[in-house]
């Protein structure tokens, strides 16, 4: 009886699995939900298209972060930049602690109403 009770609350590991562009409608449909101007479905299509693009889907941002950077280590990639929201103190907080480093700032980078910045973020991988 406890193992089946202990099934039933176990927390399973979560599933990472590789998007592409079949998910371009969940993922425009996610997006618009979490920012001021979601990405369209046929952007999203357009995008995971393209064979330069390495896309996961999951609800765990650092299990995908750090698979995200493993891989490109592995395809040789030695230095990431990315773009967050001044703002986002959650994406902040997982970029720093995944070893991010602010390098600069861009004013007004978000859309007119919200008008925050962006700080731009890198992290050399090892080689």
């Amino acid at each position: 009886m406890i193992a089946i009770i202990s099934r039933l609350f176990a927390r399973s590991e979560p599933v990472l699995a590789e998007a592409g562009p079949r998910d371009s409608a969940a993922l425009a449909v996610l997006h618009g939900a979490s920012f001021h101007r979601g990405w369209s479905e046929g952007e999203f299509e357009q995008l995971l298209c393209n064979r330069n693009v390495v896309a996961h889907r999951a609800a765990i941002g650092r299990q995908l972060l750090d698979l995200h950077l493993r891989r490109l280590a592995w395809f040789g990639t030695r230095t990431v930049f990315l773009e967050v929201d001044a703002n986002n103190a959650p994406a902040l907080r997982l970029y720093e602690r995944a070893g991010f480093r602010r390098i600069g700032r861009r004013e007004g980078y978000y859309p007119a109403g919200r008008g925050s910045a962006a700080l731009i973020l890198r992290r050399d991988l090892a080689a």
